[in-house]
């Protein structure tokens, strides 16, 4: 599967459930929504300023695409997510530089990586105190699966698994 297919079949209104685990608290939680996953177009005055924020690049960019992700219509807990593919090898593995922003972008990123490599995308996040690894793959073009390890320096402290179901595409 290319890049550009996987984040088509991400787009829409997914419903999600999702475990998470707080291992030195040894307490776990389940939560329930909605998810909605949209590319940002080139006429966006959003996607300009992102544009414009990431102008030190210095990667030859073949593929580009923005997404607004918003949990249960509330657009304080959104963030937009910038993939920018890098490099694509024989063997369908696809990697690139991705960027996460709070919906206002004036309270910086996290800067990680990704890599797809058939139906499953890894991304890896790394700030000062933490390494968060996340793994989404699409079982079928309406079931999407994913899971969360965060570490800091003393090792793994959250867990997460999640699934979700695709109720609407047409957004």
């Amino acid at each position: 599967m290319n890049i550009l297919n996987f984040f088509y079949l991400t787009e829409g209104e997914w419903l999600i459930q999702q475990t998470v685990y707080i291992l030195h608290l040894k307490q776990h939680f389940t939560q329930q929504g909605k998810l909605i996953i949209k590319e940002i177009t080139n006429n966006n005055n959003l996607m300009n300023s992102i544009l414009k924020e990431l102008t030190n690049l210095n990667y030859q960019i073949k593929n580009i695409k923005i997404y607004e992700i918003i949990w249960n219509q509330n657009l304080d807990n959104s963030s937009i997510i910038v993939f920018f593919e890098i490099n694509k090898y024989a063997n369908n593995l696809i990697t690139g530089i991705v960027y996460k922003f709070d919906q206002d972008l004036s309270k910086g990123k996290l800067v990680g990586n990704f890599n797809l490599q058939y139906n499953i995308l890894k991304i890896n996040f790394e700030t000062k105190n933490l390494i968060i690894e996340e793994k989404i793959w699409l079982a079928n073009p309406n079931l999407k699966l994913n899971t969360s390890i965060i570490k800091n320096n003393k090792g793994c402290t959250n867990i997460a698994f999640g699934s979700a179901i695709k109720v609407n595409s047409n957004l």
